[in-house]
C-alpha cells in the first residue's frame, strides 16, 4: 500500500485515512464541535464517505458481495467481485 502523503494534513496516509486515522488541527474547535455532537466521533468520516459512495453503491448493484455474508459486520469482512462485477472489468 503506498505511504504517500495527504497533502491535505502532513502525516496522515491515505491508508490512515481509510482505517479512520484522525489528527485534531484545532483542539478547541474540536473539542466544542464534539460537545454539540457535530461529530460522531474522531475519524469516523472517511471510511463512513468510502462505504456511503462507492461499497455500498457497488453492493447494490450486485457488483460486490461479502465474503462473510452472514456476519455483515465482522472486523474479518471483506469483498470480492462477483460474477457480473468480474464481467464488467473485462
Amino acid at each position: 500500500m503506498s505511504k504517500r502523503q495527504n497533502k491535505a494534513h502532513p502525516g496522515i496516509t491515505v491508508e490512515d485515512m481509510k482505517q479512520g486515522v484522525s489528527k485534531i488541527r484545532n483542539p478547541v474547535i474540536a473539542r466544542v464541535f464534539r460537545e454539540l455532537n457535530l461529530i460522531e466521533q474522531w475519524g469516523s468520516g472517511v471510511p463512513r464517505i468510502f462505504r456511503e459512495t462507492y461499497i455500498s453503491p457497488a453492493r447494490q448493484a450486485g457488483l460486490i458481495e461479502y465474503i462473510i455474508p452472514e456476519k455483515p459486520t465482522s472486523r474479518f469482512q471483506k469483498y470480492r467481485l462477483t460474477d457480473k462485477g468480474k464481467e464488467l472489468l473485462e
